[in-house]
């Protein structure tokens, strides 16, 4: 393993989409629940070091977990002719994120993402 478990995961990404996300495969007839966490990660984790972290931070997500799905988003080019007058204001790049979206199988939850 590259990181530290504790170096993985950077925050959790609680937004209205991750929120209709994590409860949307629960209650389903005839199907297993299935739940879906977003977090923020290291741009340097695997998928194996995020799986691996996973599993050491939350016990009860031990051999859970069914997929991890990653995706790099680049920073953005922050332009110099908007907002001129502001003084606080630097052109530049706002910095790229990678996100994980993890899925854990038969309805098994994270108490420490439920309460978010």
């Amino acid at each position: 393993m590259g990181l530290s478990p504790y170096e993985v995961f950077r925050r959790p990404i609680l937004t209205e989409k991750t929120t209709v996300q994590r409860d949307k495969y629960t209650d389903r007839p005839g199907r297993a629940d299935v739940v879906k966490y977003v977090v923020e990660v290291d741009p340097r984790a695997t998928k194996d070091d995020i799986r691996a972290a996973m599993e050491y931070l939350f016990p009860n997500a031990q051999g859970a977990i069914a997929k991890i799905n990653t995706m790099n988003t680049p920073g953005k080019a922050k332009d110099a002719d908007r907002n001129r007058r502001s003084r606080r204001f630097r052109p530049g790049r706002t910095r790229g994120r990678k996100k994980a979206i993890i899925t854990l199988r038969d309805g098994v939850t994270i108490p420490q993402f439920e309460g978010i």
